[in-house]
């Protein structure tokens, strides 16, 4: 067995993709997270900023499909 390449494999999972972590810091503010915890947290700022726009246009869905 390879274990170099499973190692290699196993490494390159531990980073999130940058939608990972979008969709992370989205269920965070859904689950009630303020976006000033987030900042605390380490979160990038544009990085929240991207989620809850993602957010606003999400609801702007549901809200026109009603």
């Amino acid at each position: 067995m390879n274990e170099q390449g499973l190692a290699e494999q196993a490494v390159g999972r531990t980073q999130p993709s940058m939608e990972e972590v979008l969709q992370e810091v989205i269920r965070m503010l859904e689950q009630g997270t303020t976006p000033e915890q987030l900042l605390e947290m380490g979160v990038p700022q544009e990085l929240l900023q991207q989620a809850l726009m993602v957010m606003q246009q999400e609801q702007k869905q549901v809200v026109a499909s009603d």
